[in-house]
């Protein structure tokens, strides 16, 4: 245990005292009503001990110390572990009172317990993460002690048959895992003797606190409503059998989990008022559609969304405001000494910087400055040495950096080149692939736009001979593409062949700088590269085509060879076939 980090071995400890909760609480109505509790009785013991929980909870914020927390914890898991064996005791002796009493006491344990794991974390790490996986531990584990629960409730082993009051049993033997590993944890010391305390004028001054403040306590009077009695409801209205219910509260509960995991990584609230309306409007919907249908069907679907929601929703959303709360805490800070901060950070901010992505959002600066959708040259009669810069800059990046990455062809190679950066993290690539992008989408000569078609339509039609201009069979389209080509060799690429190496970098520069239709080095080069790689697939066919000819006519010399080997074996034969003198005469 020592190597488990000690934020770890709360989650730990979490999950045992959840997989108790399990077992225990989700059977707890079901072992009252045993015990001759009426559904009345049973709601209102469940009420008065959620009420007490909410004085204690309160009183231990107010004036428990974050670092006195986990010796809180131990005393009241004491409590807990010697109230849940009294109360396996007190199964079927009719001890009303005495049972009210332990019932009451076993709630307000739970309580306090699920309440102060977070606080507890915090001491040691805080943030949402740390959050949404106490959230999404609590949850699962829980789940998984009402599997236990359900696979081996009514069920005889080794002669002991398992009901609601092994379950208790079985709950307090994860309840002693769980103390055991609570003594484990090492808590660190507050230095500060101060107490730590929110006021409440900064909640109240906070509009997104007061509105979620109101919907949590709206959200949870309505959910103790409609939902504090669940596996009452589920066998006593819906007529479920104990492993139906429990099946159907694992099911549920489970698929919730998988949902909050999902959206733990891919979902992230950006709008407040949102997204506390779909946590708790949507519930609250739910709620009003299983009040006013007499459908028993519906009712079910609109309770199995409200705990759907309820259990995977507050995975993602309930760390932000939680976090936004205790960070009240901090000591407050002028504006001058925040705007120093802020300074400071920039300051790393900029020295921080990928010399990619600098010159990246250089050249953007640059272009939206000069209100020009022509990126910047690197050669030019006219051009200043901060466009030759920049224009320099920006063929590198193509060169070493985009387009090693538009030539893969899967997702999985172009993530995995993303990931082997070593200076250059995903968010600042991306911002980088965006800016040039964007160039070469303002910024896309038609000569290039009608290279690229005849490679397409190459492509498309699976053929290596480029669009024809003439011919009987010929489409519009191919023609069209046909003459197009034609114009881009006569016009663009023949001039730039015939010339010596020298002078074929003049050439691009006045490409580069010319007012009517400029073309970039990159571009002139794609270009280029189109027509060559026709070129190519033209030249190989044209050599097979050749092949093929010599050999038919390789092939009719041997035949021709073969006939008259044929003719002259054949005069041969004749001749010596008039020589045979005959001796009958």
């Amino acid at each position: 245990m020592n190597k488990v980090k000690e934020e770890n071995k709360i989650l730990i400890m979490l999950a045992f005292f959840s997989i108790s909760v399990g077992l225990w609480g989700n059977f707890r109505q079901l072992w009252m009503q045993d015990n001759n509790f009426t559904v009345t009785n049973i709601s209102n013991i469940l009420s008065i001990g959620t009420f007490i929980s909410c004085i204690i909870i309160a009183l231990i914020g107010k004036y428990v110390k974050l670092d006195k927390l986990k010796n809180m914890l131990v005393i009241v898991l004491i409590i807990k572990l010697v109230n849940m064996s009294w109360l396996y005791t007190l199964n079927n002796t009719m001890s009303m009172q005495l049972i009210n009493l332990s019932i009451i006491i076993d709630i307000v344990t739970e309580y306090i317990i699920i309440t102060s794991i977070y606080p507890l974390i915090t001491t040691i790490v805080k943030t949402g993460t740390i959050y949404s996986k106490r959230r999404l531990t609590e949850y699962l584990f829980r789940d998984i002690g009402i599997l236990f629960g359900g696979i081996f409730i009514g069920k005889s082993i080794a002669g002991l048959i398992i009901n609601y009051n092994v379950c208790l049993l079985i709950a307090n033997i994860f309840l002693i895992l769980s103390f055991i590993i609570l003594l484990n944890i090492k808590v660190k010391k507050s230095t500060d003797n101060k107490q730590e305390e929110i006021s409440l004028r900064h909640i109240f001054k906070d509009k997104i606190l007061n509105l979620y403040s109101t919907y949590v306590l709206i959200g949870t009077i309505a959910m103790s409503t409609a939902l504090g009695l669940k596996m009452l409801t589920l066998t006593n209205y819906f007529k479920f059998s104990d492993n139906v219910a429990t099946n159907y509260l694992l099911i549920v509960g489970l698929l919730a989990d998988i949902f909050g995991i999902i959206a733990l990584k891919y979902l992230t609230p950006k709008n407040d008022y949102l997204t506390m309306t779909i946590k708790f409007g949507i519930r609250f919907l739910a709620y009003v559609i299983a009040f006013i249908s007499n459908n028993m069907l519906i009712t079910l679907i609109a309770i199995t969304w409200s705990i759907f929601i309820s259990t995977s929703y507050e995975n993602i959303c309930d760390a932000v405001y939680i976090n936004r709360l205790e960070n009240k805490q901090q000591e407050p800070i002028t504006r001058e000494q925040f705007m120093e901060i802020l300074r400071i950070v920039e300051e790393i901010d900029r020295n921080n910087i990928p010399v990619h992505l600098k010159n990246a959002r250089k050249i953007k600066e640059w272009m939206e400055k000069n209100e020009t959708t022509r990126p910047p040259r690197q050669h030019g009669k006219d051009a200043t040495e901060e466009e030759k810069k920049l224009g320099r800059a920006l063929n590198s990046i193509r060169t070493s950096l985009i387009n090693p990455y538009i030539e893969l062809k899967t997702e999985e190679e172009r993530e995995e080149y993303i990931n082997n950066f070593k200076f250059l993290n995903r968010e600042q690539f991306m911002e980088i692939l965006s800016i040039v992008e964007k160039i070469d989408e303002n910024n896309v000569p038609v000569k290039l736009q009608q290279a690229r078609k005849i490679r397409e339509w190459m492509e498309k039609n699976k053929t290596i001979k480029p669009p024809r201009m003439d011919g009987k069979d010929l489409l519009e389209e191919e023609q069209k593409l046909g003459i197009t080509l034609n114009a881009i060799r006569t016009n663009l690429i023949n001039p730039y062949k015939v010339l010596k190496t020298e002078e074929r970098e003049e050439y691009i520069c006045e490409l580069e700088n010319r007012k009517k239709n400029p073309i970039t080095r990159e571009q002139f080069m794609e270009i280029l590269r189109i027509e060559e790689g026709i070129d190519r697939k033209r030249k190989n066919l044209t050599d097979l085509v050749e092949q093929s000819k010599a050999t038919q006519e390789k092939l009719e010399e041997a035949k021709r060879l073969e006939s008259m080997y044929e003719q002259e074996l054949g005069g041969k034969e004749q001749k010596e076939g008039s020589d045979i003198v005959d001796d009958s005469k």
